[in-house]
């Protein structure tokens, strides 16, 4: 703390000119300068100037160089007052008298009258306030750091460096100096003084050490569930030092976390900067294929879709699920046959399965050229799941670790960004089961684990999944947040949609491809029978169809099968009786109907290949069934007609009229017994 006097001189009369007069410093009423310490200011006559010596008190640490100050030519004219501040004494130190002695060089001669007004400016406390530390940017960064510290505003730039004493830059109120890095985190006392010479008290500034490759830890490699990619993680020996650590494995792409997803087969460098500018790299390798067997292929179109794919690969029996119609053989003749549809029909989906990452689906005219590419969407996410939650760690002992999760937060895997709490009272997450990998980070327990059991521990009263880690002198229980790279499933679900409302008349037929990258799988080509498509079917009846939990079809997406058969209308068949109403069916054959809600009887379907026979037994068991906009149910089964005598089969199914509502993609069990009935005011009775 500094207190400054400030003193302001005026002389009156004449005698002045030559003269001297000394000032003297009190405090407390004791006398600080002696007399070979007196500050002296001289008139000079031949110049017309008073003038002021340089001189030092006791107890002060401010010594002042001499300043001139010009008076009138014509002093007996009036007084003159000299401003000590701001080129003048000061003096540094707290609760100062001032007082004056004035004398002359010659005895006896007239002395000069004045007066003075001694005054202490506010109380200044010049201090450095906080501190940082940044990326040099004079030296190199993996050698030298720029230390910035910021003061309380007291002070007066430029500031200087005291101790240690180096170069420094001052920008307002924040100075800033490069310090070389050390073996070891460096403990630096700063002392840092302003243009007045004011020295703030030390400060205390950590320097973080050298960062080099010692600071890794480990890199650990582990091979995700999937057999396609692996997981890589990197530990390193402190991140309390180094907090703001990022790492990259391509020196563009950096990030805060310290696991990489999906990383497949190669040999990469792997950078990590410490936060302030200082990159040190190591060599990683990812050999998928020699950490793991490659999990089997997987593709599969369910037979419950609207069109029929069939792979086209060389069989030694043919079935009716490896055989197109157009490639099956007849001892008497083969009919043609195409699946036929209508412009106005809409959009017909396809739903499949596959774990292939290179998917494509065209279509293709009658003479086998490509006409259109459909896009597929992905309506799934079963693989290569994230997650990161709290968990809780303890000892199991003979060189095992339990972990158990109650309650607490769900994380951006790879951050400490909470996106949401769960509650699993002693229950384990989806991903707890033997054989998936778990990343944890920390001090006692690090490192990627595979789960080796999962059992109930009734220490903790809780589901547990065990690991093998050795604990390091600590046997409590830890906080942990293990994170997890799973699949749920060994597939994802794709759909893609062909919409004939934009297709031309003609016959066609649809390919889908499967490709993989890796080149771990052989490539797989789908294709369908002929589809014939024209502006108007007569004699054709459109079927819809969905809600079926069996069919191998997701219908959560939003799924509607769509068919097109030839047939007779489903009322041309209906059982008479009741009361009676007039109806023509497609084939404009007039029938007696009873009423409605009552109406029963057979829908006959003609001239179909063997798989859509199968397809149509499949699409009637299904709970909600549209045949031309009206809900429909089979009542009875399915009979087939002329299974084998002929190529193509007519099918008798028994249906009923449906009088419920028709239910959403909720997988209930319904009959045609348990109804919804929707009364006249709209309320649906169970």
């Amino acid at each position: 703390m500094a207190n400054f006097a400030e003193l302001e001189v005026t002389f009156t009369g004449q005698s002045f000119l030559g003269s001297q007069f000394q000032i003297l410093v009190y405090k407390n009423g004791v006398q600080l300068n002696s007399s070979t310490e007196w500050v002296v200011v001289t008139t000079r006559t031949a110049w017309k100037q008073v003038s002021q010596g340089p001189n030092a008190f006791l107890q002060s640490a401010y010594a002042q160089s001499a300043v001139n100050i010009d008076l009138d030519d014509s002093p007996a004219a009036g007084s003159y007052t000299i401003d000590i501040i701001p080129n003048g004494f000061k003096l540094i130190g707290q609760d100062y008298d001032v007082d004056f002695v004035f004398f002359s060089p010659n005895i006896g001669a007239l002395r000069a009258e004045f007066s003075y007004t001694p005054a202490v400016l506010p109380t200044k406390d010049f201090q450095i306030i906080s501190d940082a530390i940044s990326a040099a940017t004079t030296n190199q960064a993996c050698t030298h750091l720029k230390a910035i510290l910021t003061s309380n505003g007291d002070g007066v730039g430029p500031f200087t460096w005291i101790s240690p004493a180096v170069s420094s830059e001052t920008a307002g109120q924040v100075t800033s100096a490069e310090l070389a890095r050390q073996a070891t985190n460096q403990v630096v006392s700063v002392t840092i003084q302003d243009s007045e010479t004011d020295n703030a008290d030390p400060y205390d500034i950590t320097i973080p050490r050298l960062f080099t490759t010692s600071e890794i830890n480990q890199v650990v490699t582990v091979t995700n569930q999937s057999g396609i990619d692996a997981t890589v993680t990197v530990f390193m020996v402190d991140i309390l030092t180094f907090a703001n650590i990022t790492y990259s494995l391509d020196g563009i792409n950096f990030q805060s976390s310290n696991v990489f997803s999906s990383v497949i087969d190669g040999t990469y460098t792997l950078y990590i900067n410490d936060g302030y500018g200082c990159i040190i790299t190591q060599e990683v390798i990812v050999d998928i294929e020699t950490a793991i067997v490659v999990p089997d292929p997987y593709a599969f179109i369910p037979i419950a879709n609207s069109i029929r794919f069939v792979q086209d690969t060389a069989v030694k029996y043919k079935t009716l699920k490896n055989t197109l119609y157009r490639g099956e053989t007849y001892y008497e003749h083969r009919p043609f046959y195409a699946q036929k549809y209508e412009n106005g029909d809409g959009v017909i989906l396809t739903q499949f399965r596959s774990n292939y990452d290179g998917l494509s689906a065209r279509v293709l005219n009658c003479d086998g050229n490509i006409v259109d590419t459909l896009t597929i969407e992905q309506k799934s996410n079963n693989t290569s799941i994230q997650d990161k939650r709290d968990a809780i760690a303890f000892n199991l002992g003979n060189g095992q670790t339990g972990i158990y999760f109650t309650n607490g937060n769900i994380y951006t895997p790879g951050t400490e960004d909470i996106i949401d709490t769960f509650d699993l009272s002693g229950n384990l997450p989806e991903w707890g089961v033997v054989g998936n990998t778990v990343v944890i980070g920390g001090t006692i327990v690090a490192g990627s684990f595979v789960i080796k059991q999962v059992k109930y521990n009734s220490t903790v009263q809780a589901n547990i999944l065990v690991i093998d880690n050795v604990y390091d002198e600590v046997t409590e229980s830890v906080p942990i947040k293990p994170q997890c790279t799973y699949n749920r499933l060994p597939y994802e679900t794709f759909e893609f949609g062909w919409d004939l409302d934009a297709v031309e008349s003609g016959i066609y037929t649809l390919q889908l491809l499967m490709t993989d990258s890796s080149g771990q799988y052989d490539a797989l080509t789908f294709n369908t029978d002929y589809i014939q498509i024209e502006s108007s079917y007569p004699k054709t009846n459109f079927i819809e169809y969905d809600t079926d939990p069996y069919s191998g079809i997701d219908y959560s997406t939003g799924y509607v099968g769509k068919i097109r058969v030839k047939s007779l209308d489903p009322y041309a068949n209906l059982t008479p009786g009741g009361e009676q109403t007039i109806f023509k069916d497609s084939l404009d054959e007039t029938k007696k109907l009873k009423e409605v809600a009552t109406m029963e009887g057979v829908f006959f379907i003609q001239s179909q290949p063997r798989y859509m026979v199968e397809k149509i037994r499949l699409i009637f068991q299904h709970k909600n069934i549209q045949i031309n906009g009206e809900y429909w149910i089979n009542i009875e089964g399915m009979e087939t007609v002329n299974f084998n005598k002929s190529a193509l089969k007519n099918i008798n199914i028994p249906v009923k009229l449906r009088n419920y509502l028709p239910y959403a993609n909720d997988n209930i069990n319904i009959d045609g017994i348990n109804t919804r009935i929707i009364t006249s005011e709209g309320a649906i009775l169970q």
